[in-house]
């Protein structure tokens, strides 16, 4: 088993932000700061205000793939 990389490694290879669709935390203003972060994956969620509990398994799929595609 490969070891876990560092949250400083990761930060310096990419970030990842699931946004949710319709979403009601991040405003307008917020999403465009993150979406000028260096080397950024968003992946859209289905939920609203509580979307670990509306999409716990998008989320999960979501994270996944990011760190498959991290190495």
């Amino acid at each position: 088993m490969k070891p876990m990389k560092t949250s400083a490694k990761l930060g310096m290879e990419g970030s990842l932000i699931s946004a949710a669709e319709p979403g009601a935390i991040l405003a307008n203003e917020d999403l465009a700061f993150i979406r000028r972060l260096p080397a950024l994956t968003e992946v859209k969620i289905a939920g609203r205000h509580y979307v670990q509990k509306d999409s716990p398994d998008e989320i999960g799929r979501a994270i996944a793939g990011w760190m498959r595609k991290l190495g």
